[in-house]
């Protein structure tokens, strides 16, 4: 079996956490690159620690990657209901950290609505250390 090709965007203290788990703890997933706009020495150091092969501060090079089968959103909430829209429309499976958005229509007729029109196999949402399928 392939492995899952994994695009990280943000590389903050949960980006970190999820890019470290990926890496060493699910055999069948590998961060192939990651996105964050204030990428810096450190993020870079990190990201080499873990084996990750590409970073850069353009969150739309992980959308038109065809070497990224899913996203794990791990950005700011201002960003995750528009980086759910683009992964989507890139037929991205989606992994988002809490909360999609902060308001209900954003959510619904944007993020989520977006997924209905589109090719992913799913689309996951971290809450309080459960993962919640939200479409599959």
């Amino acid at each position: 079996m392939a492995k899952i090709r994994i695009g990280l965007l943000g590389g903050g203290r949960i980006g970190r956490l999820h890019g470290t788990n990926l890496q060493n703890s699910v055999p069948d997933a590998e961060v192939v690159m990651l996105a964050d706009p204030f990428l810096n020495d450190d993020m870079a150091a990190w990201a080499e620690s873990i084996g990750l092969p590409y970073c850069t501060k353009e969150a739309d090079e992980v959308f038109v990657n065809p070497d990224v089968d899913a996203v794990f959103i791990c950005s700011s909430t201002n960003t995750h209901a528009e980086f759910i829209i683009k992964a989507a429309k890139a037929g991205k499976d989606i992994f988002c950290e809490k909360p999609i958005a902060t308001e209900i229509g954003e959510i619904k007729e944007g993020a989520l609505g977006a997924t209905v029109h589109s090719s992913i196999d799913g689309i996951v949402e971290s809450v309080e250390n459960n993962m919640i399928i939200i479409r599959r």
